[in-house]
């Protein structure tokens, strides 16, 4: 679990809400559960998540998923995200799709691999 805030830098444009407000900061939180370990063929395990990001700007979301990982490294996220400022994106057809909605469904691919350097193998104790 993580809570925090933000503070969104860069173009006003990008942190104004449908209202005409600027929204540049907002509170952040996640959720990880524990590993649900299934050790099957082709699904090794499952994870819920879950996270929010306050704000009547675009970052500001809700989100629920889960993680299927078909190996150790390798997993697909898929969940719904409904959004803070449901007027905001009901006005963008082209992120939404055309009925601009106030909500989507996200897929994301996960491959995990290590960037540090191996550690060479203990010789054996006399």
């Amino acid at each position: 679990m993580t809570i925090g805030g933000y503070y969104g830098a860069g173009s006003k444009v990008l942190w104004t809400g449908s209202d005409g407000k600027v929204n540049r900061g907002g509170f952040e939180g996640s959720y990880v559960s524990p590993d649900i370990v299934l050790n099957r063929i082709g699904l090794n395990k499952l994870v819920v998540l879950a996270d929010i990001a306050t704000g009547r700007n675009w970052y500001g979301a809700f989100a629920v998923g889960v993680e299927a990982y078909f190996t150790p490294a390798i997993g697909v996220i898929t969940g719904p995200v409904f959004f803070q400022d449901k007027d905001l994106y009901k006005a963008m057809p082209h992120v939404t799709g055309d009925s601009g909605s106030d909500w989507m469904w996200t897929m994301q691919l996960d491959v995990d691999f290590d960037l540090r350097p191996q550690k060479p193998a203990e010789a054996p104790k006399a």
